[in-house]
């Protein structure tokens, strides 16, 4: 499972692709997880991405440790969280992610109402690590 870090290692996100759901569409059950002090404050093994959206996470994180960009957002199809990077000025990594627990509908249409965030500091070397994690566990499916 890919896990990042914070630089105090308090927080930790982890994004764990599990299989793929539909493997011609590129639909891929996902397991997601935020925790602070080691204890789970959000967990969801049901969510789906697209293998486009890894793809394109991954890409956008390499831009970041390359200094290619300086912050990037991430709104997934799967709209149960969203997950945000900005470069500081000391060249560390600010992560901001927002999650749903419980998703709502309103006229039919999901309505984004997110429970909570989660905002801590890491750096490009644990950036770098979950990418490569990332890419190694997409392929092994």
């Amino acid at each position: 499972m890919a896990k990042l870090k914070s630089i105090s290692n308090n927080y930790t996100l982890i994004i764990r692709p599990l299989s793929y759901e539909e493997k011609d569409e590129g639909w891929i059950s996902t397991e997601i997880v935020f925790k602070k002090n080691n204890e789970n404050i959000f967990r969801d093994i049901a969510s789906f991405l697209q293998e486009a959206e890894f793809k394109e996470m991954q890409t956008k994180l390499k831009d970041i440790v390359d200094d290619k960009t300086d912050k990037y957002e991430f709104s997934f199809i799967e709209p149960n969280f969203e997950l945000g990077l900005m470069l500081t000025e000391k060249g560390n990594v600010e992560v901001s992610a927002a999650y749903m627990k419980k998703i709502e509908y309103e006229e039919g249409e999901i309505k984004k109402n997110f429970d909570g965030s989660v905002m801590f500091i890491t750096n490009k070397d644990a950036i770098n690590d979950f990418v490569k994690e990332l890419d190694l566990e997409i392929k092994q499916l």
